[in-house]
């Protein structure tokens, strides 16, 4: 059985005319890259007006509170005269 085997030979053939679609295939990267680029801007485009409203409203609310202690500071201004 042993010599059966050493004698034994196998012939491989492969069939690789299949081509490769690069054109397309580079396409189809692009365009993914594209839509998550989409993505990512319209996320941070979020993120950036969510955080300038919270800062909007909490200059408003720091400017209210320098006018009412610029107020505070006339009055007691006055009283002291």
């Amino acid at each position: 059985m042993q010599s059966q085997i050493s004698d034994t030979s196998v012939v491989l053939s492969m069939d690789n005319s299949r081509s490769l679609d690069l054109d397309g295939i580079i396409a189809e990267v692009k365009t993914q890259y594209e839509e998550i680029t989409n993505h990512s801007r319209a996320e941070a485009e979020t993120t950036y007006q969510i955080k300038y409203k919270e800062l909007q409203t909490l200059a408003g609310k720091h400017g209210d509170d320098l006018r009412h202690t610029k107020t505070e500071i006339s009055e007691m201004n006055w009283n002291i005269n």
